[in-house]
């Protein structure tokens, strides 16, 4: 059996439409035994090597269940479960009288996750319903997804205590950072934390003198100039006392969230770092590395443009129909049916957090963050980005947003186990080599080159803490956003193939930030010209190339600050 979350008994309080009797005669066919019993899309697939005869000979042994598409449509307005079927069939040509066979879409403990309908002859399904079922029931030892709380009720918490639980006893590699270093279960606080214990009114800043403990760290957007912030003038009132109801409700809800979780610290860089002080926010910036990956949570405010935003957004219901599992059997309770959101998660990584780029750096260091998203919460940690529904989305967003748990499994092949024992769980799968690795760096740039900076030029150091562990890791130089590998300049070369990726111009910023060969010199969305390969493996040969970079010189212009210049010499 694969590993799974560890989840809460406490039924379902969120809303649902429907109840058993709005479900009519032919889907009341669709109880959880005969589901059970239903033939996978797996057949229908022909995949684990049948043959057409073994395919037929199962199917007519364990024929779908099939559902007249006439009745769907007059029943529409009286059974759920028949409204939640024409509405996907709105935009479908309907052959005339025809039937659509039921197939169950199992994971690979085979949990039913969905059904899938298909007219005969289709190749594609014309309608998938997802199902749900309440934690520690009948149905959820068969049903794998559940439906989703507010996301400041008490089983949100639950689930939230959950998640950590599992991560604590499971996941080797989240006790370790990037670089190596198994970091303790209460680390080092850092410089500043936020005390939210004591009374229910207020919290303080305090100073932590190194102390170690638990702490959870909040990325967030401040948004205009309302945010509340810490300065040299508001040092010690904030020391003193800090009035929770005076606080952005970003903060408030972030303090609700540590209280329950009965945690004490909490880091918020608005209110630890002094903002006006420029000697103390170079220090604190520098330590953004430790600060995430020290945390024993990131608390992230994935779908809240500014402090003002909150964790716990209002949202649509989730329209689920509920029914029974069992049409004669009350005691084996409830099963609900609905229509999976597929671009949810890809929406909360999308989000107004996740396109300022600052926060790629939280992001890549933190080792487990609580996303509160527009739909609900998303625990991601090195093993699972998983939605509170259970919808685990971690494969199909890896391609095209950067995450730690790629970049800690890129880690550990391309410097190996000698040096990343604790990032090597499966030595006989095939590896990742350097050449993944740059690609990764490469995909990295390419995302980050698309969030916003309110500082024009804070694009290179909104890279800096995450360049230097990087290059402390693989002892590569970094020149002004590109890697210079010492075994291998020509994916340097390759770095410099940068472009536009869309129709629109790259523009110059308003003052020198990085020389004309950088693609950090520009702004706008860009790619690389060996984005999209598997790997980099070609570039390796000196066949494919005409260059070769000699070093990267300092020079100093007269009168302006010192540049770097590329030295290359034609083969």
């Amino acid at each position: 059996m694969g590993e799974t979350l560890l989840g809460t008994t406490e039924p379902c309080t969120g809303p649902v439409v429907g109840t058993p009797d709005q479900i009519c005669d032919g889907c009341g066919k669709l109880t959880l035994s005969a589901l059970l019993k239903s033939p996978s899309i797996s057949l229908r697939k022909k995949h684990y090597g049948l043959d057409e005869m073994e395919r037929f000979k199962a199917l007519v042994s364990n024929p779908p269940i099939a559902l007249d598409i006439s009745r769907i449509k007059s029943n529409q307005s009286q059974c759920s479960v028949c409204n939640l079927i024409q509405r996907q069939l709105t935009n479908e040509p309907v052959p005339a009288g025809s039937l659509m066979a039921v197939y169950k879409c199992e994971d690979l403990d085979d949990r039913i996750e969905s059904l899938w309908l298909y007219f005969p002859g289709s190749k594609k399904p014309i309608v998938q319903l997802t199902i749900f079922a309440d934690e520690g029931t009948f149905a959820s030892r068969h049903i794998p997804y559940r439906p989703v709380a507010d996301s400041g009720s008490d089983k949100s918490i639950q689930d939230i205590k959950d998640w950590i639980t599992t991560c604590n006893r499971s996941h080797t590699r989240c006790r370790y950072s990037l670089s190596g270093a198994k970091i303790k279960h209460s680390a080092p606080l850092p410089t500043r934390v936020i005390d939210v214990g004591g009374s229910p009114e207020t919290v303080r800043l305090m100073e932590s003198s190194q102390k170690a403990a638990q702490y959870v760290a909040l990325s967030h957007c401040w948004g205009g100039s309302s945010h509340y912030r810490t300065t040299e003038s508001s040092l010690e009132q904030h020391k003193n006392a800090l009035k929770i109801i005076d606080l952005p409700k970003t903060l408030q809800n972030a303090v609700f969230v540590v209280r329950k979780l009965g945690l004490r610290y909490l880091w918020v860089d608005s209110l630890c770092i002094i903002q006006d002080d420029e000697d103390d926010w170079l220090r604190e910036a520098s330590r953004m590395a430790d600060v995430y990956e020290g945390a024993y949570l990131t608390i992230a405010a994935s779908a809240s443009s500014d402090g003002s935003g909150g964790l716990f957004l209002s949202r649509e219901v989730q329209e689920l129909v509920r029914l029974p599992c069992e049409k004669t059997d009350e005691v084996s309770g409830h099963m609900y049916f609905g229509i999976a959101d597929m671009e949810a998660a890809q929406r909360m990584l999308r989000g107004p957090l996740n396109s300022r780029a600052w926060v790629l750096q939280e992001h890549l260091f933190a080792r487990r963050t609580l996303h509160f998203g527009a739909d609900q919460m998303y625990w991601e940690c090195d093993k699972f980005l998983m939605g509170q529904d259970r919808s685990d989305s971690r494969s199909s967003l890896e391609l095209k947003i950067p995450t730690r748990a790629l970049l800690v499994c890129i880690l550990g092949d391309f410097l190996g186990p000698d040096r990343m024992p604790h990032l090597v769980e499966n030595p006989s799968q095939e590896r990742f080599n350097g050449a993944d690795y740059y690609t990764w760096w490469c995909n990295a740039i390419r995302y980050f080159s698309k969030c916003g900076l309110t500082k024009s030029s804070d694009k290179l150091p909104a890279l800096l803490s995450l360049s230097t562990e990087l290059g402390k890791l693989t002892s590569d130089d970094y020149h002004e956003g590109h890697w210079h590998w010492h075994a291998g300049t020509l994916l340097f070369i390759s770095s410099l193939l940068w472009h536009s990726s869309d129709k629109n111009y790259l523009s110059k910023g308003p003052q020198f930030r990085a020389p004309s060969w950088s693609w950090a010199a520009l702004d706008g969305s860009l790619d690389f010209a060996d984005m999209y390969c598997y790997n980099l493996a070609d570039i390796f040969h000196p066949e494919d190339t005409d260059l070769q970079i000699l070093k990267v010189q300092h020079y100093q212009p007269v009168g302006l600050p010192s540049r770097k210049a590329l030295l290359l010499q034609q083969c």
